[in-house]
């Protein structure tokens, strides 16, 4: 990818996270959207109208993806990408029949290539401003904060959380994890002495501030002893805290369990021997592990409770790939290990994040568990689930067109050692060819005569 100037090298790693932070932010402005009813139109303006918006969102991946446009003239084309955001939102909400599986398609590529554009803008402006850590997700969670990125911009998100004062906008935790109890209803801090003893789930801040929980006294005190000193963390420490650090002894093995998906769309290599066959397919892998883990690095031969990898015949959607990962997953889980309690599923894709439980299989499979939780992982920390899948070339097909497959690699085998035969041939002709030219110039025209000096030549040694 390629930044924009203003963007310090310290910050880029976290692009991706704001990205999908931004994706989230758009598609819960699409969900959440209050419209006002207005008449369906007829068919024929349906396809006008549709038409119009695919045109628009056209021209304007046209100027985000050009080299040639200038920042001032992207920056229009978002500010318009954000009027075709909310004319989408409204025809969606009022089923005026406008909104079809191409046009969806075409949106999620715009959004995806606003969020890009965006992040880095956020960066930029961010470093003008602030040299704070900032909680990036509290703040895209913030009350409002989706409809003035949609409405405004994102500098206008972040310039309201140095406006407010609200303990939602205070823009120094996010280096904190919160906890909370099974059937609590406030949230703590993990050195809480009310909680020893007592199973502890770690929530993100828009999962408390949507249940409207409470903090525990433990967390004002954990602020105060921050702010005087007593707790310095970097980013760094604090990755190595929740992985070396992490108390699982207040956690059932049997209660929880932990899954870490990948998925990638593959050329079908078996598509030439069956054109039936899709020529790509989605193709997903999955480690599953005991027990509550917050990274891969706590991924050991002796919590994997299973692993493997499974194939669809979805040609470019990712989404759909891993959205059916995750069903397949959830599945094998109450079939296979006759497991129902709390699961943690990890995937690097953030739009599945949101849209898995909207497939109506993963919903009702869902209902089987105590509690299902779909979070965003970067794919720098989903490195072993990705391996898992790149290490298969291909996981299923028809028998007798694998057999057709290897009958073919054996027919280039034999192919290559008789060339190699043929080639070692030809090198001992050419060499004999070449060493007849050092008595005769042209060996071609001079063959006759030199065959009639051998017949003299065999006469007169018969005369003889």
């Amino acid at each position: 990818m390629t930044y924009i100037s203003g963007v310090n090298a310290s910050d880029i790693d976290q692009l991706e996270h704001i990205e999908s932070l931004l994706k989230d932010a758009y598609y819960r402005y699409i969900d959440t959207h209050k419209a006002k009813h207005i008449k369906k139109p007829g068919p024929s303006v349906q396809i006008k109208m549709r038409g119009n918006l695919v045109a628009r969102i056209d021209k304007a991946l046209i100027s985000l993806g050009s080299g040639k446009s200038t920042a001032g003239e992207k920056d229009r084309y978002i500010a318009k990408s954000k009027v075709i955001i909310r004319e989408y939102a409204t025809n969606l909400k009022n089923e005026t029949g406008v909104i079809n599986d191409f046009l969806e398609k075409k949106l999620d590529k715009l959004i995806e290539t606003m969020a890009k554009r965006e992040a880095e803008r956020f960066l930029v402006h961010k470093s003008k401003i602030t040299k704070h850590r900032i909680d990036y997700e509290k703040l895209f969670y913030a009350k409002g904060a989706v409809n003035v990125l949609v409405g405004q911009g994102v500098e206008q998100v972040l310039d309201r959380c140095f406006v407010l004062d609200s303990m939602l906008y205070q823009v120094m935790e996010s280096d904190i994890t919160y906890y909370v109890t099974p059937k609590g209803g406030k949230y703590h801090v993990q050195s809480c002495s009310y909680c020893q003893g007592k199973q502890l789930e770690t929530k993100t801040w828009s999962y408390i501030m949507d249940r409207g929980m409470q903090p525990c006294g433990c967390v004002s005190k954990f602020h105060q002893a921050k702010d005087d000193g007593a707790i310095i963390q970097t980013v760094e420490e604090k990755n190595t805290a929740e992985v070396t650090n992490f108390d699982s002894s207040n956690v059932k093995p049997e209660a929880c369990c932990t899954v870490f998906i990948d998925e990638s769309v593959r050329n079908n290599i078996l598509h030439r021997y069956n054109e039936d066959l899709e020529d790509k397919h989605g193709v997903y892998s999955y480690i599953i592990c005991k027990g509550r883990l917050e990274s891969e690095l706590q991924i050991t031969t002796k919590n994997i409770l299973g692993q493997g990898v499974g194939l669809i015949t979805e040609d470019s959607d990712v989404v759909k790939t891993s959205t059916e990962a995750i069903g397949a997953v959830l599945l094998k889980l109450v079939y296979e290990f006759n497991f129902k309690g709390n699961v943690y599923i990890f995937t690097d894709n953030a739009v599945t994040k949101k849209r898995w439980n909207q497939n109506k299989g993963n919903k009702r499979l869902s209902k089987l568990f105590d509690n299902v939780y779909v979070k965003w992982v970067s794919r720098e920390n989903n490195t072993k689930a990705d391996k898992l899948g790149r290490d298969v070339a291909f996981v299923t097909g028809e028998s007798v067109h694998i057999r057709q497959l290897e009958n073919t690699c054996r027919a280039y085998d034999v192919l290559q050692k008789n060339y190699e035969a043929l080639q070692n041939k030809y090198n001992k002709l050419t060499e004999e060819y070449d060493f007849v030219r050092t008595y005769f110039d042209n060996p071609r025209k001079q063959l006759p005569n030199l065959v009639e000096e051998l017949e003299l030549l065999a006469k007169k040694k018969g005369g003889m």
